[in-house]
């Protein structure tokens, strides 16, 4: 089998065969490979397990690479409801690795704060009549947010 190997950052892909290998930092992290009966790329983190599937490689790839466990993710959701102090009954939902084709993962919470989103990281105000200034909400290690909009945030992995 020949292998050849490129480097993008921190991120390296090695192609053996039919097969795109993911490393990051030295460490394989998951691979992406054709499937002709989907016609798309499947990606898969390093246990075998499918975490996405796109028509184009370069997504694919960005889906291993960008690739945050569910457990993760439900910690950051968890965070969210007990620093916003949420409702249990409404709590923030991790969506489907896939739910819009990004990288990472994605939690939205449309019962609480209107835009919460944007207090995630640096904290502040509502713009919506909340009388509480919140402190940036500490993340677990390993892990950074964006904001998708303001009930919506993404968790990345460090990089």
């Amino acid at each position: 089998m020949q292998e050849t190997s490129t480097s993008a950052g921190n991120v390296e892909l090695k192609v053996k065969g039919l097969n795109i290998l993911v490393y990051r930092d030295g460490q394989h992290i998951g691979r992406v490979w054709w499937n002709d009966e989907f016609r798309a790329y499947i990606a898969e983190d390093a246990t075998g397990k499918q975490i996405g599937e796109h028509e184009s490689r370069c997504a694919a790839i960005d889906q291993v690479d960008g690739w945050v466990t569910d457990e993760v993710a439900q910690d950051v959701a968890d965070r969210i409801a007990a620093h916003f102090l949420g409702d249990p009954d409404y709590a923030p939902k991790v969506m489907d690795a896939g739910w819009d084709e990004g990288a990472g993962r994605v939690i939205v919470w449309s019962d609480e704060l209107p835009d919460w989103a944007f207090l995630v990281r640096h904290g502040g105000m509502s713009d919506y009549g909340c009388a509480i200034e919140f402190e940036p909400m500490p993340l677990p290690e390993g892990v950074w947010v964006e904001v998708v909009n303001e009930q919506a945030i993404r968790v990345l992995p460090v990089r």
